[in-house]
């Protein structure tokens, strides 16, 4: 049913953001938060819930800056800077703001109650890898990014016809589609079947691959996804290569079994799959046992900070301590270390990371490089801040 309508919704909605914002401890993705709350208040109809969801990802979204401010304050500028066009609330908030909603964010930050220079939301300016402007950076948290759907071979045809038939505001650059935030994908396709959800820049990782294998003059035959997490690389390293044989590896033995759900409905039968933790003596047993020769092909996906996509999850921003960003480097190297150990001579090594730090990828890359003999064939920054995507980076290594 909803609330009543009055002037009193607006402060309503404004004192049940700040609550939730102030006893969210980021222990769990906010969106479970939201979600338990609005089960055990059924008052809050679906309007309601859209106001003040909206309400506390925009507080998340200012990140690192404000942090003195009074909750609601910080509430209600979040909101401004966060609004694309006029809109209800913001006209009850301030309607000299809501009248200048469409402006660019830095003629924004000019007329705020309390300003703030851009990059305080995300003051790492220092940390960024090459190419990654601190201050586009910092903008692109105040926006939600596209969402972005890979359409798998043979399915060109249905997808794109369903597509208009929904009449949706979408861009078609190949096989990827990019879609307003919050398209609901899943109520008109076939998940992994027909679409795989995938970024653009992830999309993007895999034609890097392609090129570069094309100019080596390699088809790799097996594969070795060693931080395979829910599969969506090796399903469109799968796309790319039909002929590839799969093995994936992870330490969480859920999230494999999810990937195995995936795989199934991608048509994915013949693989093979193991729990291993690279970084410790047991995990490496493990990893002998099951892999008999040493590969041609390894890709390692690594578990990192993340940052280059918190615009999706500006609580991991809220949250974040810059101690994590050298704990998951050692991470990083620990895994490559161990995983190059069954790389065959003359073989391809592709790294990963969705971080936008120089510590997690070239300062990686770098000693990997240095130690094991390795020859840097190819290295990108993809920066998606600009272009509403997540940001990226992809190195290829070839062992000598």
């Amino acid at each position: 049913m909803g609330l009543k309508n009055s002037m009193s919704l607006v402060k309503h909605y404004l004192q049940t953001a700040s609550q939730l914002c102030q006893v969210y401890d980021g222990a769990i993705p906010f969106h479970f938060v939201l979600k338990q709350f609005f089960s055990q208040h059924k008052k809050y109809g679906s309007r309601d819930r859209k106001w003040i969801t909206g309400l506390c990802y925009s507080f998340l979204r200012l990140g690192k800056a404000m942090p003195t401010a009074a909750v609601t304050e910080r509430l209600e500028q979040a909101w401004f800077l966060c609004s694309l066009a006029p809109n209800r609330l913001l006209e009850d908030i301030k309607s000299s703001w809501n009248e200048l909603a469409t402006l660019p964010v830095e003629k924004k930050m000019e007329v705020i109650d309390h300003p703030f220079s851009i990059e305080e939301i995300a003051p790492f300016a220092s940390l960024l890898s090459e190419g990654i402007s601190a201050t586009q950076y910092a903008a692109h948290f105040l926006k939600q990014p596209d969402v972005f759907i890979r359409i798998r071979p043979r399915n060109e045809k249905p997808v794109t016809d369903r597509l208009k038939s929904l009449d949706w505001n979408f861009e078609l650059h190949g096989h990827s589609v990019r879609l307003p935030p919050g398209s609901a994908v899943d109520k008109h396709f076939l998940l992994d079947k027909q679409v795989v959800v995938q970024d653009l820049h992830s999309q993007k990782v895999g034609d890097i691959i392609r090129e570069v294998f094309k100019q080596e003059n390699f088809v790799p035959a097996v594969m070795w996804d060693c931080c395979a997490a829910s599969g969506g690389k090796s399903i469109m390293m799968k796309d790319l290569y039909p002929g590839l044989q799969i093995t994936v590896s992870d330490i969480r033995p859920s999230i494999l079994q999810n990937l195995g759900n995936r795989f199934k409905d991608a048509g994915i039968s013949s693989y093979q799959s193991f729990v291993a933790d690279l970084t410790n003596s047991n995990g490496l047993k493990e990893v002998k046992k099951q892999l008999r020769s040493p590969l041609h092909l390894i890709i390692a996906d690594m578990p990192c900070t993340g940052s280059g996509t918190w615009a999706r999850t500006p609580e991991q921003l809220y949250f974040f301590k810059e101690d994590m960003i050298a704990s998951y480097a050692s991470k990083q190297i620990a895994i490559a270390s161990n995983a190059l150990a069954y790389l065959s001579s003359g073989g391809y090594f592709v790294y990963v990371t969705c971080s936008v730090f120089e510590q997690e990828n070239e300062a990686v890359v770098a000693q990997l490089t240095a130690d094991y003999s390795m020859q840097l064939l190819s290295s990108h920054v993809l920066d998606g801040t600009g272009i509403k995507s997540d940001s990226m980076f992809v190195t290829i290594l070839k062992k000598r």
